[in-house]
């Protein structure tokens, strides 16, 4: 244990020389027992030399030749390359570095000057390292915001050593936290996940364990008004924040559906299939969106959901009928309604439903110019809905 912590260290006064006072030299003797004196010597004198980097500026400014900027840049050089010295020790072994409050320090000045000097690179390792530190001792699901924020600031950089470190990361917060994740953070996790699976593809075992840990909070906890939050979010994340593009994102989406199935709201799943399905069809994609629509259809019709059912009868409709097999969409629907006799219909739902087949086999028919069968279709649909 340190005898004090570094916020209380010694500050110099204008001339004095930097020097590394008691409390820090009783930090570094904290960390020789943690087997890496080297590094963390070197540490323990660049926080001294961190608390005065104004006095820096003063002195450069004052003196001839002096240079603000380079002694900053110099600044930054080493913090760049002790961050990644650092995670490099924590990959190795030594993982009680990062809870160490030292690392909090050098994290929160590196994403400082990153700001003042325009570098973003240095900005997101910084964050990053504030995150990585945060992690040995927050529970999991309280970072996943600030962590999945981050990943796409390094992923944009090209920071693929940080990002393993982030991913890591991610991994033991999902294994060591049992809180359930709430619905933005759980798409914070299902976003972050997904750009580091595409930001580091030479591992993609991990990132399957990692989509996994992911899916099994989504299936956990949404609510089906959750889920339907979720996968708004997913389709209306820009795409450079979420690394996918937007057929990505559907798959995405509909991913997250399928396993909320295994939840136990079997509507609210073939809800979202129908309308993965619906946006298939609306970017020309005809077999992805028939192969959906096909997959809600069957389900709804085992699993007695009429809704949804006639929701993705009308998704074949549209298909069938754009390609001119109004013959297989009456069908659909003729099967639809004779399998569902309204005298056996309970709730408002599906009354609604019924009507909504009944109205939509009449349009076909008068499209095939069978106009008396329609109007007794018509007919039968108002006087389902005047009875709801």
């Amino acid at each position: 244990m340190r005898d004090k912590p570094l916020a209380e260290t010694h500050v110099n006064q204008p001339g004095e020389l930097l020097t590394v006072p008691i409390e820090v030299q009783i930090s570094v003797s904290a960390y020789v027992k943690l087997g890496e004196p080297a590094l963390l010597e070197e540490i323990a004198t660049l926080l001294h030399t961190i608390n005065h980097v104004q006095e820096l500026q003063q002195a450069a400014t004052h003196h001839p030749g002096g240079d603000p900027l380079t002694d900053l840049t110099d600044l930054a050089g080493t913090l760049e390359r002790l961050s990644i010295e650092i995670l490099a020790r924590t990959e190795t072994g030594n993982p009680e570095l990062l809870a160490d409050p030292a690392v909090a320090h050098i994290a929160t000045t590196m994403a400082a000057l990153g700001l003042g000097m325009g570098e973003p690179s240095l900005v997101c390792r910084g964050q990053a390292l504030t995150i990585l530190h945060k992690a040995t001792g927050v529970a999991g699901v309280d970072l996943l915001p600030d962590l999945a924020r981050v990943v796409r600031g390094c992923h944009r950089h090209d920071l693929l050593h940080t990002l393993g470190a982030l991913r890591g990361a991610l991994r033991r917060l999902l294994l060591v936290d049992d809180q359930p994740p709430s619905t933005t953070q759980a798409h914070d996790l299902l976003a972050a996940s997904i750009v580091l699976s595409r930001a580091l593809p030479g591992e993609r075992d991990v990132d399957t364990s990692l989509h996994t840990e992911a899916e099994r909070h989504l299936a956990a906890e949404f609510h089906a008004e959750q889920l339907a939050d979720l996968y708004r979010d997913l389709m209306d994340l820009p795409a450079e924040e979420s690394g996918l593009n937007p057929r990505e994102r559907k798959l995405a989406a509909l991913k997250a559906s399928m396993f909320y199935k295994d939840g136990g709201s079997t509507p609210r799943y073939l809800d979202m299939i129908n309308a993965a399905a619906l946006l298939e069809l609306n970017d020309g994609e005809h077999e992805e969106a028939e192969e959906l629509f096909s997959l809600a259809f069957t389900t709804a019709r085992s699993d007695a959901h009429l809704p949804q059912q006639v929701g993705a009868v009308i998704g074949l409709v549209s298909l069938y009928g754009g390609s001119g097999q109004n013959h297989r969409a009456e069908d659909l629907l003729i099967t639809t309604i004779a399998e569902n006799p309204v005298h056996t219909l309970d709730t408002a739902l599906d009354k609604r439903a019924y009507a909504l087949a009944l109205t939509e086999l009449s349009r076909l028919h008068r499209a095939n110019g069978k106009i008396g069968p329609a109007e007794k279709l018509e007919a039968e649909a108002a006087a389902v809905l005047r009875d709801i």
